[in-house]
């Protein structure tokens, strides 16, 4: 059943391409720019919930744990493709770290990560000179891991599970009509299920820097 979240955010990424590429094809078309993006995200709040199994008694068991303000920022590297006067596509992975993440309530070890994997895709919808406000709408796959050390002795260690997710985020783009490299702060939701009951819930704020690799000639004509 979770897989059709993900054919869900599929086809709604789909759509924006589509919309938006019809709506260039009334102006002079510009080429292509490549990038590399290096994103370095910070989790505000953050819960997992593990699929159930069945603990050594027989019974069905759940973990779960989350933290507020985490203190170590996630970092990672990914592509993006597109024109940004127009839309970008991108893909990036990356790993955040939660030294603190436990259960509330019960105490069952410290400690989780998670390495979410999206394709997002970003349009501006306000923009000028070398500033752009934006929007993303992405979807993926996050694997994670809670309970990672201080586990009591009637703990087990969980196996990586992995969760579908959908992320939606606004942002502000900055140095984008020539910098080197441009910058961008957004502030996220992304949210997963898995199997068994399986889920992810991330809030938090990134920071990207964009850096071209391929440069298109829009540069020159933005508004």
């Amino acid at each position: 059943m979770h897989k059709n979240y993900l054919f869900v955010v599929l086809f709604v990424l789909l759509g924006i391409i589509d919309g938006v590429a019809q709506k260039k094809q009334a102006t002079k078309a510009s080429p292509f720019e490549l990038g590399l993006q290096i994103p370095i995200s910070y989790n505000l709040y953050h819960r997992y919930q593990g699929p159930t199994y069945l603990g050594t008694s027989g019974n069905t068991l759940q973990e779960r744990a989350g933290q507020l303000l985490n203190i170590l920022p996630g970092l990672g590297a990914g592509i993006w493709l597109g024109q940004p006067r127009y839309y970008t596509i991108s893909l990036d992975a990356q790993i955040e770290y939660k030294p603190f993440s436990l259960r509330m309530g019960e105490f069952r070890g410290l400690g989780a990560y998670a390495i979410p994997i999206l394709m997002r895709v970003q349009v501006p919808f306000w923009r000028t000179k070398g500033l752009a406000l934006v929007g993303q709408l992405g979807g993926g796959v996050q694997l994670s891991q809670m309970n990672l050390y201080a586990r009591p002795s009637n703990v087990d260690q969980l196996s990586l599970s992995s969760t579908i997710v959908g992320e939606f985020a606004v942002g502000v783009l900055v140095g984008w009509d020539g910098g080197q490299p441009a910058w961008q702060l957004d502030v996220f939701t992304r949210i997963g299920r898995g199997r068994d009951r399986a889920t992810s819930t991330n809030i938090g704020l990134r920071l990207t820097a964009l850096i071209r690799i391929i440069k298109g000639s829009y540069i020159s004509t933005i508004n």
